[in-house]
């Protein structure tokens, strides 16, 4: 019997890439030349995957981020850079369509928890208000404060016990197939998968559509 569905935020929840994508995009517009949004934006993000190998969390990731971008175009640093990119990253969260319909289904039957591996707590929980869904959580981990990040089995079992379930009565739905999916199975969850169907994945079901999801919990696992 499930008695919990514990999601992942970004990119399964919300759409992270389009919030970030406003935020370079405001930067961009004030750099003292002109550069290709889309190409900067590109760039940036295979500086932030150095960054997290670099083990820098917290704050120091925008900055480190958007510094190390600036210079590889050779541009002199202002630290306004860092500010306009927050103000229009953390102006509006955009929820997937069908999130909030599968949230007032679910509350009513099972407990609902949130697990982010987000290295910003503050930051994270601004971002989760902001959203509106934050009062639909029963329970939620930000990894960052916690010190145990997916796919650990930790970080699971630590939710399960905020939620007071055992990993056979939980299903975990994220987007990514080293973290979220492999992590969840390998702590003893049911895992589904946001994303298009691809041949090689252990997650029990892959979806595109929160309404597909809904027919699958309510007809295959009775909630």
């Amino acid at each position: 019997m499930i008695r919990a569905v514990i999601f992942d935020f970004d990119s399964t929840l919300v759409d992270y890439y389009k919030s970030d994508r406003n935020g370079i995009y405001a930067l961009t517009s004030i750099l003292p030349i002109k550069v290709d949004p889309n190409d900067f934006w590109e760039k940036s993000g295979d500086i932030l995957v150095d960054i997290y190998k670099d083990g820098i969390v917290g704050s120091d990731v925008h900055y480190e981020r958007i510094k190390r971008t600036i210079a590889a175009y050779g541009i002199a640093w202002k630290a306004d850079y860092v500010t306009t990119y927050l103000e229009s990253y953390l102006a509006e969260v955009f929820v997937y369509d069908g999130v909030f319909r599968l949230m007032k289904y679910l509350k009513e039957k099972v407990k609902i928890g949130l697990l982010t591996n987000a290295s910003d707590p503050m930051e994270q929980r601004k971002r989760i208000k902001a959203s509106g869904l934050k009062d639909f959580f029963d329970a939620i981990s930000i990894s960052e404060e916690t010190k145990k990040y997916k796919p650990d089995k930790e970080v699971f079992e630590e939710i399960l016990d905020k939620l007071s379930v055992k990993n056979r009565e939980a299903i975990y739905v994220g987007d990514s197939e080293k973290y979220d999916i492999e992590g969840a199975k390998n702590a003893g969850l049911l895992a589904f998968k946001k994303g298009s169907v691809v041949l090689q994945t252990k997650a029990d079901y892959v979806f595109t559509e929160y309404e597909d999801l809904i027919g699958v919990l309510k007809y295959k696992y009775y909630i």
